[in-house]
């Protein structure tokens, strides 16, 4: 009896063991917890993964076309892609649905290239004397995916040893004063004086060849007092099944022909008709005709958003 109580006492006691168990216990789990602290912190980066991309860029001099090809790295979705171009000091941006467009499809991958008509689409021409500057930005992540120049230097354009007053400049954007339609469409002022609002003309493309007497005609009249430096036309259009589409603008030369791009879809372009339009009464008077024709059998239409002209000029 004196021996079994001898033990019991040594058993209540005696607690060491007890101790380290449950700090072992202790350490595991704050181990385990900051283990799964440190596991959440480093997976929610995941994604947002900034993409890397390999970009080779040229100029075709000849053809008026600027190549951007994907080389390496991160495939991209076109929706993600805006590319800024800097000719002699004008800016030219392509959103993504521009790239879109142009590009044919929804993602940019290795070998894919990204081929830029200067001419058709701004009806700007390349010399190998030009300067350009060429940034590809990832609008998703906001990055520049790559920069630089293609020709010219910019340490070439010579420094004034005195600085001259520079002329006022004044811009302002004109929409048209009067639209009619040959197509047996449908085109009214109405139509085209909002861009984005939804409302737009109907035209109906002629069969297999364009048709001089059929197009829609928008009349502007500024009214300025000086000739332009700079003249644009802004159009919103959509030619869904159309063969070929162009744009004339009257100078006094006669219908000077102006390339556009052809889409499916609804596209922006700001067109550059700087060298038809120079004087005042040229840009009092303007004129402009959309044209298209189509090779489908049925019916088909071809549309306008939007058609304004862009004017810079200096007093």
């Amino acid at each position: 009896m004196k021996s079994m109580k001898k033990n019991m006492k040594t058993f209540v006691e005696d607690c060491h063991a007890v101790s380290e168990i449950i700090g072992e216990l202790l350490m595991t789990a704050i181990a385990v917890l900051a283990f799964a602290m440190l596991a959440v912190v480093l997976l929610s980066y995941q994604g947002t993964t900034m993409p890397h991309v390999d970009i080779d860029c040229w100029v075709d001099v000849d053809d008026d076309i600027i190549n951007v090809r994907h080389s390496g790295g991160d495939m991209v979705e076109t929706g993600n892609i805006q590319i800024i171009l800097n000719l002699n000091g004008t800016q030219r941006v392509l959103t993504p649905n521009n790239v879109s467009t142009i590009f044919g499809m929804t993602t940019w991958g290795l070998g894919d290239i990204i081929a830029i008509n200067t001419s058709q689409i701004w009806n700007i021409k390349i010399n190998s004397s030009d300067y350009l500057y060429v940034t590809v930005v990832h609008t998703g992540q906001d990055i520049i995916l790559q920069s630089g120049m293609l020709l010219g230097d910019e340490s070439v354009v010579a420094i004034p040893t005195s600085t001259p007053v520079p002329p006022s400049l004044h811009s302002a954007v004109f929409t048209p004063t009067t639209v009619s339609d040959t197509s047996g469409g449908s085109a009214t002022v109405a139509q085209v004086l909002t861009d984005g609002d939804g409302d737009f003309t109907e035209y109906i493309m002629p069969k297999d060849l364009f048709d001089e007497n059929v197009f829609q005609q928008f009349n502007f009249t500024p009214d300025l007092n000086y000739s332009p430096t700079k003249v644009e036309i802004w159009i919103r259009h959509s030619d869904n099944k159309a063969e070929e589409i162009k744009l004339e603008v009257c100078n006094a030369s006669g219908w000077q022909n102006i390339p556009i791009t052809k889409s499916k879809n609804w596209l922006r372009e700001e067109v550059d008709v700087s060298t038809h339009i120079k004087t005042q009464n040229e840009i009092n008077n303007l004129t402009v005709r959309y044209w298209a024709y189509t090779t489908k059998k049925n019916e088909q239409y071809a549309y306008i958003e939007y058609i304004a002209v862009y004017v810079e000029w200096s007093e």
